[in-house]
């Protein structure tokens, strides 16, 4: 009983003592926690983490791999197409990226463009910047802002958006989304430029609003991307036009490495870019109406868009060439691709001249009364952008047992050398198809 009151004083002093090391201690520790949470700084949301094998830069002779990420929380929600007209819901993005890249134009056709839009996406990928998805008006893209009117062709209606998202760069979001989350975006916060190159120079298409953009096609550092990417706030970085090719030389000053690599982006054109589903069983449909079970059929492909074409000549050339491939066989099917069509509002570049439109329709009915068969005479009514006719014949043709072309591997004396503009159509077709084992002729058969 004694010891009792030395043992409670014991403990209370030992309390006491535990009590002044914790206070003493505290400070540090809240020093430690707070140094530990500002060591680094915060990382805004970004892209998830896409694993692509490894790329030789062509640039450069060494290795590069894309960018990792962290997650967002929440993906958009986006409404898939079954048909040829969307209806798109716009969602609000529970995640708020910082970058967001915007396309005014990319003023190719879609063999090139195609590829202009890859680029842009690995740019954003890279960055770490949403990509607002482009539309389509009369074959060629341009901002959804651009167009008033009701039903946009939206490139997700083109292309599988979804598998793009899955396999490249998770935040491709619709113009709906971009100005709902930047409607309140500092104006100095926006950078805009140029990337043009070739024909209509770019004194006339860099022109905004009568001031002369800076061009940065090709350019080896990117003045205003580079400020971009320095902002602490949310930043827009809008292209008012673009071509191909326009990002591959240039390289960020703080990696020195190019912003894109061909490589790469040959890779995603050739595994992850695909077109929508629906065109796939559309064109499934045109050929089960044309009575056609398999790809047995053949296919010629004429773009018809030189300015001077005689064109009753190219009809007869391409009816010898249709007798070639099926040595005479009219039981075997053949579908003429061309720019030209049986509605005028659907011609393709130079075929909608007035001039050569006049030659150009008795040429279509001697084709089709000698056997050829063509998509937009039983499609042309479910049409609104003439782009639908450039993909389904796409998929016809990368179907096809045959497939006969004109490229610049004809020489210029050669028949169809005389009767076609020999752009870039033909030759993505015939990628395709050898991915598929498939060979094609690059030139009409003469013989």
């Amino acid at each position: 009983d004694d010891e009792m009151p030395f043992t409670r004083w014991s403990s209370v002093a030992l309390i006491g003592v535990l009590v002044f090391l914790v206070c003493l201690t505290a400070p540090f520790q809240a020093l430690v926690l707070f140094s530990s949470s500002t060591a680094e700084p915060t990382v805004l949301e970004g892209p998830p983490t896409i694993k692509h094998n490894q790329v030789i830069n062509s640039d450069h002779d060494h290795i590069s791999s894309t960018i990792s990420r962290p997650q967002p929380t929440e993906a958009p929600t986006h409404v898939s197409i079954t048909t040829v007209t969307q209806q798109h819901n716009i969602t609000t993005l529970s995640w708020k990226p910082r970058l967001w890249l915007h396309v005014d134009a990319i003023t190719e056709g879609m063999a090139n463009w195609r590829i202009g839009f890859v680029e842009l996406l690995l740019v954003a990928k890279e960055i770490g910047a949403a990509l607002v998805e482009p539309c389509i008006l009369e074959g060629k893209v341009v901002s959804c802002h651009s167009i008033k009117r009701e039903g946009k062709l939206r490139v997700g209606q083109v292309f599988d958006l979804e598998k793009l998202r899955r396999e490249v760069h998770p935040w491709i979001v619709s113009q709906e989304e971009y100005e709902a989350a930047t409607s309140s975006i500092d104006p100095t916060n926006v950078f805009i430029f140029c990337m043009h190159h070739g024909n209509p120079p770019a004194a006339a298409l860099c022109n905004r609003g009568g001031k002369i953009l800076e061009n940065y096609h090709s350019a080896k550092t990117n003045d205003l991307l580079e400020q971009a990417l320095q902002q602490s706030q949310p930043a827009v970085i809008e292209i008012h036009t673009y071509r191909k090719r326009g990002f591959l030389e240039t390289k960020l000053r703080k990696s020195k490495r190019a912003l894109v690599n061909a490589t790469l982006v040959r890779q995603v054109l050739e595994e992850n870019l695909t077109f929508h589903p629906s065109h796939y069983e559309i064109v499934s449909g045109f050929l089960e109406q044309m009575g056609i079970r398999d790809n047995t059929y053949n296919v010629l492909h004429w773009r018809a868009e030189l300015r001077s074409i005689n064109y009753p000549d190219c009809a007869a050339k391409l009816i010898k060439a249709k007798g070639i491939m099926t040595h005479n066989n009219n039981s075997i099917p053949t579908i003429l691709i061309s720019s030209l069509n049986k509605s005028p509002w659907l011609q393709w570049g130079g075929s909608s001249s007035g001039g050569g439109q006049r030659g150009a329709t008795p040429a279509l009915v001697s084709l089709i009364s000698n056997g050829f068969l063509k998509l937009d005479t039983i499609k042309d009514k479910q049409v609104n952008d003439m782009l639908y006719l450039a993909v389904w014949d796409q998929i016809l043709a990368q179907r096809a047992a045959n497939f006969a072309t004109c490229t610049k591997a004809c020489n210029k004396k050669h028949a169809c050398s005389l009767c076609n503009y020999r752009g870039s159509f033909g030759e993505v077709v015939m990628g395709q198809r050898k991915k598929l084992g498939k060979e094609s002729l690059t030139c009409w058969p003469t013989k």
